[in-house]
């Protein structure tokens, strides 16, 4: 499973219960596009609703109930749940570099899978004196 790099879960209900409206998934009998992980072909409309309205805003109380709601259809919907199974670790050594992201500066997403925010990190590292 492809996670999230952050704390919100907006791209997993997307990608993995997003249905027909949200276009995550493709109709019973038709192959999933790649880049879509909606294979269960889960398909309601509430929830298609609430992603929609989740990604038109940044109120954090709006998307709380959005994301109750999307919850809510789909523990009474589904014994399908997907698990994150990866963890997302970096490990990095300032002995010869400094500027990495860190806790306090997390100016981008640091692992080295990440090729846009890797190309951006290097742009940010100096010789460590």
């Amino acid at each position: 499973m492809i996670g999230t790099s952050v704390a919100d879960p907006f791209q997993i209900y997307r990608d993995w219960f997003g249905g027909n409206e949200v276009q995550s998934t493709s109709p019973v009998g038709t192959e999933v596009p790649a880049g879509r992980w909606n294979f269960s072909r889960y398909n309601n409309p509430k929830v298609d609703a609430a992603i929609q309205a989740a990604i038109s805003t940044d109120d954090e109380a709006e998307k709380k109930e959005l994301y109750g709601t999307i919850q809510t259809e789909i523990v009474r919907d589904l014994p399908y749940i997907p698990l994150v199974i990866n963890a997302t670790q970096t490990f990095y050594n300032t002995q010869d570099f400094t500027g990495w992201p860190t806790e306090e500066e997390l100016y981008a997403f640091p692992p080295s899978w990440g090729a846009i925010a890797a190309g951006y990190v290097l742009t940010q590292l100096q010789p460590a004196k």
